[in-house]
């Protein structure tokens, strides 16, 4: 029955031998360029990863808490102020960043004096960004009817598609008769692009 609890639990704890893996969840997972964490995590650029003891550094180290000597709870809030306030925004927003806890047990054995268990959540990247661009002169005119027709027109107009593939280097341009050359219009010149034109 030993053996059993024994393999039940290493299958258990294999599922969260991933976190160790540290540069493929830093190319893979966090392509973000945010510094979000402890106030200790944020003043080091996010350095902290090496030197432990930081609730901070359980998502990049989490040997790091083996350093603790004390049990820990942390949360962390944040701001982001705008420089211009739009009149539908509010100038600044609060935020929620971190929020964790180590639990540390003093042992009787030299070897191993403290046991450290942890949990920790830190957002990864700080996706609550507004832009606004505004013009009264515009009279109601905006590029996403632009964004629309050329997602959507090359199939609902005259455009030749043989001329945007072309554009495109999907396809190599056709040369007919050297009197009457067959020409082949870029597919973005009605929207001042460059033309192209292909005999």
């Amino acid at each position: 029955m030993r053996e059993l609890g024994m393999s039940a639990l290493l299958l258990l704890a294999a599922a969260g031998t991933q976190a160790q893996n540290t540069f493929l969840n830093e190319q893979v997972t966090n392509n973000s360029q945010d510094v979000i964490g402890t106030a200790r995590y944020v003043g080091m650029g996010g350095a902290m990863g090496a030197l432990g003891a930081d609730l901070g550094v359980m998502a990049w180290n989490p040997a790091g808490i083996g350093l603790y000597r004390k049990s820990d709870v942390g949360l962390t809030f944040g701001g982001q102020w705008n420089r211009e306030r739009i009149d539908s925004e509010n100038r600044g927003t609060g935020t929620f960043d971190q929020m964790g806890f180590v639990y540390s047990v003093k042992m009787a054995n030299p070897v191993c004096r403290f046991f450290n268990v942890g949990f920790n959540y830190q957002k990864k990247a700080n996706y609550n960004y507004n832009f606004y661009a505004d013009n009264a002169r515009l009279n109601g005119l905006s590029q996403m009817d632009q964004v629309a027709e050329l997602a959507t027109s090359a199939y609902d107009t005259d455009y030749n598609l043989a001329g945007m593939a072309v554009d495109n280097q999907w396809l190599t341009p056709v040369y007919g008769d050297k009197e009457d050359p067959q020409k082949v219009t870029g597919y973005y010149n009605k929207f001042g692009g460059e033309s192209s034109l292909y005999t």
